[in-house]
């Protein structure tokens, strides 16, 4: 099935975070064709996300909250979010970009970040083969790079969400949405720009989710 463009039709044209996107289109080589088509899509990294908000590994030490840096991420095929360990309340995650070395920021042009757990700091999104669970956020200066995702962008602001452990894309089967606990595998990237990728391959970042308040007069 082929992606549509505009998905949620979230607007982060005058956000810093474009310039930031730019930048990694360039550092890989696309075509000026690619660029421009993915500059006109509304939803271009519809994540990395929602400004200037990436902050640096650091910040895993600190008290996690929502912030610039918060998103919840969600499967193209039912819109399902994506959380760890089976609570369906926790789907609030912040986005911490973590500078890879050199053998690896090769392998991964589009760099790596963590997605911290809201309510435990210290805790990130991990990826154990075929589910996601939580896991040490510091693990990662000890070389377990589980807690590590490259997000592959594509024209119509949704990605490919790689494990940097795993080296395959985390996909979303057909009964992601039926179960209680959510049925997820990592299989090989879509790589070949004239294929159209799959759904099922395919997240978003969005929003957090936050308690609505009556608005003041």
């Amino acid at each position: 099935m082929k992606q549509r463009n505009g998905i949620f039709g979230l607007d982060l044209a005058k956000s810093g975070l474009v310039k930031f996107v730019l930048a990694k289109f360039v550092e890989v080589g696309l075509t000026k064709a690619i660029l421009a088509k993915a500059i006109l899509t509304k939803t271009i990294l519809a994540a990395l996300i929602i400004a200037s908000g990436i902050s640096s590994a650091q910040a895993a030490k600190k008290q996690a909250s929502i912030s610039n840096a918060s998103v919840t991420i969600r499967t193209m095929t039912t819109g399902e979010f994506l959380y760890a360990g089976g609570k369906k309340d926790d789907v609030n995650w912040n986005v911490v970009e973590v500078p890879l070395p050199g053998y690896l920021s090769k392998k991964y042009p589009f760099g790596a970040v963590q997605f911290q757990h809201i309510k435990q700091a210290d805790k990130c999104l991990i990826s154990n083969g075929f589910w996601t669970a939580l896991g040490d956020c510091a693990g990662v200066a000890n070389g377990d790079h589980r807690t590590l995702f490259s997000l592959l962008p594509t024209s119509s602001g949704a990605f490919q969400i790689q494990s940097i452990a795993a080296e395959g894309c985390l996909v979303a089967e057909s009964n992601f949405d039926k179960k209680n606990t959510q049925s997820l595998k990592i299989a090989p990237c879509y790589n070949d720009i004239r294929v159209p990728i799959d759904l099922h391959w395919l997240w978003i970042l969005t929003p957090p989710i936050i308690d609505a308040k009556p608005s003041s007069l």
